[in-house]
C-alpha cells in the first residue's frame, strides 16, 4: 500500500518544519515532547539549536528533561557546547540530567565540568554523579580529588561510593593504600551496599599486585561478617 508506506515514513521521520512546528506550540505539552525524539536523529546546527532552546525556555521540565537527552544522543561537538552552556537550570532534574549529559562525553572538556560542578554545585546527587563520571580520567587532579572524597561526610556516605566506582574505572592500584585506610578506619560510615562494592574495587585493583596480603587480609576479616551482603561480598573479592 503507497499511502500506508508514505504514513508510515512520516511517523517515523515526519518532515523537520512539521517537528519544528510541534516543538514550539505551548498548548500542547505532549506534543513537544515527542517532538525531541525525531529531533534526536539530526545533527544539524539549526537543530541543535532549536534543542538548546528547548532545554533552556519551555515552560515543562519534562520537556527539557528530553531535549538534554536528545542533545546528548546527537553527540556532535556542537550538542556537547549546547549542554556546556545550558547547566544553570532551576529545576534539580534538568540541572542533574545536564550534568548526567554532559559528563558522559569522553573528552577533557567533560572532565573539566565535572570537576567545576564539583565545585559550584551544592546538590550532593549532582556531585556524586560528577565523582562517577571522573572515572575515565587518570590525571593527577582526578586522583587528589577521588582520593579527596573518600574520606568526606556525606548522606549514606554517598561521595565515597562514587569515588569508589570512579577508581575502579580506573583500574590504578595507586588507589590501593588510600582505599584500604579508608575501609579500616571509616567502615562504619559505609551502607552495606557501599561496603560491599569497597570491597569489590579493593579486590580489583589488587589482583594484579606481588603482594595481595594487606587487602587479604581485611576481606578475610569480613567473611564471617553478621551481614550477608558484606559476607558474600568479602567471599567473592
Amino acid at each position: 500500500d503507497p499511502d500506508g508506506a508514505l504514513l508510515a515514513k512520516i511517523a517515523f521521520d515526519p518532515p523537520a518544519a512539521m517537528v519544528q512546528a510541534q516543538l514550539t506550540d505551548r498548548t500542547d505539552v505532549v506534543g513537544r515532547w515527542l517532538a525531541t525524539d525525531p529531533l534526536s536523529r539530526n545533527k544539524d546546527e539549526a537543530t541543535v539549536a532549536t534543542l538548546k532552546e528547548t532545554l533552556n525556555t519551555d515552560p515543562f521540565y519534562g520537556v527539557r528533561l528530553a531535549a538534554a537527552k536528545a542533545l546528548r544522543t546527537i553527540g556532535t561537538e556542537a550538542a556537547f557546547a549546547a549542554l556546556q552552556a545550558s547547566t544553570t537550570q532551576t529545576h534539580p532534574q534538568v540541572r542533574q540530567q545536564v550534568a548526567k549529559e554532559l559528563t558522559s562525553f569522553y573528552r577533557a572538556e567533560a572532565c573539566t565540568a565535572a570537576l567545576a560542578l564539583l565545585k559550584s554545585e551544592s546538590n550532593p546527587i549532582l556531585q556524586a554523579e560528577a565523582l562517577r563520571s571522573l572515572g575515565p580520567y587518570a590525571t593527577p587532579e582526578v586522583r587528589s580529588t577521588l582520593i579527596g572524597f573518600l574520606s568526606s561526610n556525606s548522606f549514606h556516605n554517598l561521595f565515597a561510593d562514587a569515588s569508589i566506582a570512579a577508581m575502579r574505572a580506573q583500574d590504578d592500584p595507586v588507589y590501593l593504600e588510600p582505599l584500604l585506610a579508608c575501609v579500616r578506619t571509616h567502615a562504619a560510615a559505609f551502607t552495606s551496599g557501599g561496603l560491599a562494592q569497597a570491597l569489590d574495587a579493593l579486590a580489583w585493583l589488587a589482583r594484579h599486585q606481588d603482594d595481595k596480603s594487606p587487602v587479604r587480609e581485611l576481606l578475610l576479616g569480613r567473611v564471617n561478617d553478621l551481614n550477608d551482603r558484606i559476607q558474600r561480598a568479602a567471599v567473592s573479592a
